[in-house]
């Protein structure tokens, strides 16, 4: 439940953290990002918000209109963290399930060792006690 806490709040502050690291990314991976139409809805994009930002390649070797890559990074990690926060938060329900379940059987096994111990005190033995 932390960790899936964890990675939902960094998407709140999702494009100031991937400028950061775009600078920071190889250049094949910008062009990667600059040149990939697979993500739908769009299309060609040049540097991550600037002109500054822009790897030589390509649709953008040349100076050009294509908007910054900002928009397409933040919309593809939002993807893909969206599909891991709801993995994370949906394996909550599997804790919680063990845990009521591991309360149940320490109960149980309290139970039992109590009619044990009474059994015991009026002269009865258990042949399968614990």
């Amino acid at each position: 439940l932390g960790l899936g806490g964890v990675v939902w709040f960094k998407t709140l502050r999702m494009r100031s953290l991937f400028y950061d690291q775009w600078l920071t990314w190889p250049s094949a991976l910008k062009v990667a990002f600059q040149d990939m139409t697979s993500l739908d809805g769009y299309t060609q994009c040049c540097g991550y918000n600037s002109a500054v930002t822009v790897v030589a390649s390509g649709a953008c070797a040349t100076t050009n209109s294509f908007p910054g890559c900002e928009e397409k990074v933040s919309t593809y990690a939002d993807l893909y963290l969206r599909k891991l926060y709801t993995s994370l938060f949906g394996f909550t329900v599997v804790n919680v399930f063990v845990f009521i379940t591991t309360v149940i059987l320490i109960q149980a096994r309290n139970d039992e060792e109590r009619y044990i111990r009474i059994g015991r005190k009026e002269g009865r033995t258990y042949t399968n006690a614990i």
